[in-house]
């Protein structure tokens, strides 16, 4: 294969409609860079949605909101993390089925976080079992997409139990 034809490459990147042409040596040095950077550029600004879901039923709820603080919150745009009064970490209950959900977007690593049914520390943030923590706290990895976290229990490694209700009827 001559050395011309090793040039003879074109690449469509369709995701940002760049066109790089490998045609001749002259423009190869350029358009390689111009490569690297888009791919860089994409890399560095990947984020993904995470979403969070605490079963709230056996709780009585704070007036001040459930909320879900952690290593993430800086990395999501917030001003600090671990900071359970920000009140963009504040989880809602829309449909009033009990479950609080929060989304937030991340870009890829491992984040630690915890439920607070409160908007502090001192009153409302729960023990994260042993079967289910790291350092004390729950946690999650962002790699490639958005991630739906299982919905578990507040203080719980899983989801609540079903409520079943038995009754002696006599006919």
């Amino acid at each position: 294969m001559s050395k011309t034809k090793l040039f003879k490459i074109s690449v469509f990147f369709t995701l940002k409609h760049v066109y790089l042409n490998f045609k001749n040596r002259k423009n190869m040095k350029k358009n390689y860079l111009l490569l690297l950077l888009v791919a860089f550029t994409m890399s560095a600004s990947a984020q993904f949605k995470v979403t969070f879901r605490v079963n709230m039923k056996n709780e009585t709820i704070s007036s001040n909101g459930v909320h879900v603080p952690g290593a993430y919150q800086k990395a999501a745009g917030m001003a600090n993390d671990w900071v359970p009064g920000d009140a963009a970490c504040e989880a809602k209950d829309p449909d009033n089925d009990k479950v609080y959900e929060l989304q937030v977007s991340v870009p890829p690593g491992t984040y630690e976080y915890k439920f607070v049914n409160n908007n502090d520390w001192a009153s409302g943030a729960e023990g994260v079992p042993s079967g289910c923590n790291v350092n004390g706290n729950r946690t999650f990895t962002v790699s490639t997409g958005d991630l739906v976290l299982d919905i578990v229990c507040f203080g719980s490694c899983t989801n609540c139990p079903a409520t079943t209700y038995e009754r002696d009827v006599t006919f």
